[in-house]
């Protein structure tokens, strides 16, 4: 990487190889700097800026990240992904209030469709419901956090039954505990809102 680098630091195509390379082998602080030197070249490139905001948010720097959206925000308001970063970030920042809204509104949001995938409609549908049951569950997580259990108990269900389910396991939390954890929340958490909403879902 090092000697890469010494090519030319400044060339985007040398800092944009090495960040790929990074990102694969699970090196995201590096990754991020070498995005961040990318940035210096293409200050308002989409899919930079957004890279970037994630690459904040993987290390748990969500002030940083949210920086970043608020950029994306700004200079592209339609990006869909990156208000879903925002929310996600606002979340764990326990900006619970600040998030509720945001969350809200992505649940009558359009998915994106995969780029190169147009034909492959089983997989746009798996696409479509892996995100459709995020933001429910997102939504859900936050009401929770908010006290509101009647509204975080019907967007559970609403997740569930867009992913074919008909009951809620604790794997669903333990798939996202470290933002749960930064949110605040306790993990016998987990168990009292599966029970809660099993018991509906059984009615």
């Amino acid at each position: 990487l090092e000697a890469a680098l010494q090519i030319d630091a400044n060339n985007y195509e040398v800092l944009h190889d090495l960040a790929r390379l990074c990102n694969e082998l699970d090196r995201n602080e590096e990754t991020l700097t070498y995005l961040v030197q990318m940035e210096a070249l293409k200050p308002e490139d989409e899919q930079l800026l957004f890279r970037i905001a994630i690459g904040y948010a993987r290390l748990e720097l969500y002030e940083e990240a949210l920086t970043y959206l608020y950029k994306l925000e700004y200079l592209f308001p339609n990006n869909l992904r990156a208000q879903r970063v925002k929310a996600l970030c606002l979340f764990c920042l326990r900006r619970f209030t600040e998030a509720e809204p945001l969350l809200e509104a992505l649940l009558d949001a359009d998915v994106e469709p995969l780029p190169l995938l147009e034909e492959n409609k089983e997989k746009q549908l798996e696409n479509w419901v892996k995100i459709k049951s995020g933001d429910y569950f997102h939504a859900a997580h936050n009401a929770w956090s908010l006290g509101k259990v009647p509204k975080a108990i019907e967007y559970y269900m609403n997740g569930l039954s867009i992913q074919g389910k008909k009951r809620a396991e604790v794997a669903l939390f333990h798939e996202k505990a470290e933002e749960l954890t930064a949110a605040g929340w306790q993990e016998v958490e987990y168990s009292l809102i599966c029970d809660l909403v099993n018991r509906e879902l059984e009615k």
